[in-house]
């Protein structure tokens, strides 16, 4: 799938108010984590400039830092899922 594919899944999702899954999917293109590191993420984090996350899979220790449009992206999200508390994943 290339770029633009994946922006058009992800807006498409988000229009039908899969936010979750939306979100998932463009901080996977994002940040070229696997799904099990995804899944760890707090709202803090990717609200953040920068955090941390060790790999799952790895054991890596990789400091990651978060594009501005994913940044706006995940915060439209929780707008759209009520705020829920930036610890929260």
């Amino acid at each position: 799938m290339d770029w633009d594919e994946a922006m058009r899944l992800v807006d498409r999702m988000f229009r039908d108010g899969k936010y979750r899954d939306s979100l998932l999917i463009a901080s996977g293109c994002y940040l070229g984590l696997r799904i099990s590191d995804l899944l760890l993420l707090r709202w803090q984090d990717l609200l953040s400039d920068e955090f941390v996350v060790e790999e799952k899979k790895t054991g890596k220790i990789r400091s990651l830092r978060v594009n501005e449009n994913l940044r706006r992206f995940a915060e439209s999200c929780r707008k759209s899922l009520g705020r829920p508390a930036e610890e929260t994943y």
